[in-house]
């Protein structure tokens, strides 16, 4: 289970009174059970497998995009999650032919609950509104992190939501909030409400070429390590790849062809499966899954013990944490409560990697980050003092401790390891001071030659889908950018089939 609830006897130990909840930032793999990500070895997966997509709509944020895609069906399944605005960035995205856009008209459902690829399963909904209703009753209802009774819309402004450019994602944020934050009773239509109109929430996000929350595909200098990498895995584990590939040639595979890429594909359907309580294939037992795991998870994150690749590769996913962190420090206008991004495992992994806080596992199916931000007061001062003695006995600043939670447990930090930079013999208790110096020492001190992208910057552009259709006619663009040591391609296509 994702993010499970701690016993209630055991929260006045994990939250000490002293300390003072400011702010949690949510990382998180989407919902445990979707569809397989690809089309390999799809013969292997008999017809009728994947009916398991029946709960609608698919992704209301995007009603306006086509009504006939999401018209949500309020009598045979609760109205789910309720933000009404997506906020695409930079502009260029407005037109761009991004995955989730792509994918959209082809997410409408023929009535027969059939799953598109790499789509969140009925199952993964359910399990991310758990976890989004967990979150809610720990930090929420029990820390009162924010003061949200009755459903007090209010404290909308304190919640920051951002999603990769994934159907999946999206849709896996969508379920979350519906357990974190669901709807009044007098926003449901059935009370003449419209939780879309009265709920305020915005998700966030950037176009392909600007996606900081996983590492870049196209990135030649994370690229090049990578390959280096899996030459060398391969090579010292020819045995083992060449006896699965063997083991498995009953499902397809081809000794000819590179091991690790069909290895990898048969563990994505194999987990899917497994997740969505689908038989496995016939003479395929779950010592072969583990199997498969430990191979997957070498050949995806094992790169991440090398410094280099772990800044390229997690370290501006953690600048932007950074970001929304400093700002709850030192309360900002733009600091929030709670910052949640929806992502993949290679956005836990990569992360928990270049913290050296991995577990060595790979990250299942919703797993999930929480980093903790708290405040203690370190002066108190005395009862009685002269106006002489108050003005220079002023108290100093508070102390900030950072924490970081994996599935809902304490994880130890390394760089917090010196006793000068943990609270007390609490050495998952990160002074914010240590927290930052190893995220500063990920940030890639120049990114555009690291990554060679640029427009880091480009303000956020809002998107009014109800007058998407007066630009659907916009002409398809398409151009290359060329950056540093990265060549990243991007094609700018039509919104006519989305919106007509």
């Amino acid at each position: 289970m994702p993010f499970p609830l701690a016993d209630d006897g055991k929260i006045p130990d994990l939250y000490p009174a002293a300390l003072k909840l400011k702010f949690v930032q949510v990382i998180h793999r989407h919902g445990r059970q979707r569809t397989p990500a690809h089309k390999y070895f799809a013969h292997i997966q008999p017809a009728g497998t994947w009916t398991q997509c029946k709960i609608t709509p698919y992704l209301s944020a995007f009603h306006s995009f086509n009504d006939a895609l999401v018209k949500p069906d309020t009598t045979s399944s609760p109205f789910p999650p309720h933000f009404n605005t997506v906020v695409m960035d930079p502009a260029t995205h407005a037109l761009g032919a991004t995955s989730t856009v792509k994918s959209l008209s082809s997410y409408s459902s023929n009535g027969d609950g059939e799953c598109k690829m790499g789509q969140l399963t009925d199952k993964g909904k359910e399990t991310l509104t758990t976890a989004g209703a967990n979150l809610r009753k720990l930090y929420f209802e029990k820390l009162k992190l924010l003061d949200d009774k009755e459903n007090n819309r209010t404290g909308h402004k304190d919640i920051y939501l951002r999603s990769t450019d994934y159907a999946r994602t999206i849709e896996s944020l969508q379920y979350l909030l519906h357990g974190l934050h669901p709807a009044g009773d007098a926003d449901k239509p059935s009370n003449g409400g419209d939780p879309a109109a009265t709920a305020g929430l915005t998700i966030h996000v950037k176009s392909a070429d600007e996606e900081t929350l996983y590492p870049h595909h196209n990135c030649s200098t994370l690229n090049l390590l990578n390959n280096a990498f899996r030459k060398q895995l391969g090579a010292e584990n020819s045995k083992r790849t060449t006896y699965l590939i063997e083991k498995f040639k009953h499902l397809g595979t081809d000794p000819s062809k590179p091991h690790l890429i069909q290895l990898h594909a048969l563990y994505d359907i194999f987990a899917c499966m497994d997740g969505a309580g689908v038989p496995l294939p016939k003479g395929i037992a779950h010592e072969d899954l583990d199997a498969l795991e430990k191979i997957t998870t070498e050949q995806w994150l094992g790169i991440y013990d090398d410094e280099k690749a772990a800044s390229l590769g997690a370290g501006m996913a953690l600048r932007d944490v950074k970001i929304k962190l400093m700002e709850a420090v030192n309360n900002t206008q733009t600091a929030v409560k709670m910052s949640i991004f929806s992502a993949h495992d290679t956005t836990v992994g990569p992360i928990l990697s270049a913290l050296r806080a991995w577990d060595r596992t790979y990250p299942d199916f919703g797993s999930m980050i929480n980093l903790e931000l708290f405040e203690e007061a370190q002066y108190s001062a005395p009862q009685q003092q002269s106006l002489i003695s108050k003005w220079f006995s002023r108290p100093p600043p508070p102390q900030h401790y950072v924490r970081l939670l994996y599935n809902g447990k304490p994880v130890a930090i390394p760089a917090c390891a010196a006793p000068k930079d943990h609270r007390g013999d609490d050495t998952t208790m990160c002074t914010l001071e240590a927290f930052v110096k190893r995220v500063d020492e990920l940030v890639p001190k120049d990114y555009e030659a690291a990554y060679g992208r640029r427009g880091l910057e480009a303000p956020p552009v809002v998107i009014n889908f109800e007058i998407v259709k007066s630009i659907a006619s916009a002409a398809s663009v398409a151009f290359v950018m060329k950056v540093g040591s990265c060549v990243l391609m991007t094609a700018v296509a039509a919104l006519s089939t989305i919106a007509a």
